[in-house]
């Protein structure tokens, strides 16, 4: 879903995503809430900051544009910025990142990173393309769930590792090729992601 801002900031919000904003932005700041991913192209005003609150940080920018994934039940929260700069707080750490780099916090570990990213991947996200690096059950029964509408049970015995590409299939074709290149069965059952082992 697209979102243009009063102030001209543009936001593409991804599946199962929410924006809270003001209709009227402060004289001195605009501030919004995201839960969830989120892409913003931040319309520059130099006296009027702007800055996105998440459950673990706020992002501070001037007038930029980045992709931002804060799901609260995600174990990791990314921001990638494409242009300008951001400034990243909470109350132990404040750093700023620039272009080409994406800001990695562990959750779980309460540690971050500061790494260089695809761009041309990341864009690939923010269109809806799912990317996977060795990634789990519960990764990818997490993304499936946000992407089609559907459930998964998070503490299913499930050992898989799994890398890989979905692009814009749909849920029969993904769990078909889930099936193939997977020791695991994929199938819904009352709308439900269940996998068992061939």
């Amino acid at each position: 879903m697209n979102v243009q801002l009063t102030d001209g900031t543009k936001v593409r919000l991804g599946p199962t995503s929410t924006l809270d904003y003001p209709q009227q932005f402060a004289a001195s700041e605009r501030k919004v809430r995201l839960k969830g991913e989120a892409f913003f192209d931040v319309a520059h005003r130099k006296d009027q900051p702007f800055t996105i609150e998440t459950g673990e940080f706020q992002v501070k920018v001037l007038g930029t544009s980045f992709n931002i994934h804060a799901f609260e039940e995600d174990k990791v929260a990314k921001i990638a910025l494409f242009t300008g700069k951001v400034e990243i707080f909470n109350n132990s750490m404040r750093l700023i990142i620039l272009p080409g780099q994406a800001f990695v916090y562990d959750k779980v570990l309460d540690k971050y990173t500061v790494e260089s990213f695809d761009q041309g991947q990341e864009r690939e996200t923010m269109n809806g393309v799912l990317h996977f690096n060795h990634a789990t059950y519960s990764d990818i029964g997490q993304q499936l769930a946000r992407k089609y509408g559907i459930s998964f049970q998070a503490d299913a015995d499930v050992d898989l590792d799994f890398s890989g590409t979905i692009a814009h299939e749909n849920l029969d074709q993904v769990l078909d090729k889930l099936t193939l290149t997977t020791s695991y069965r994929f199938f819904l059952e009352s709308n439900t992601l269940i996998a068992h082992k061939k």
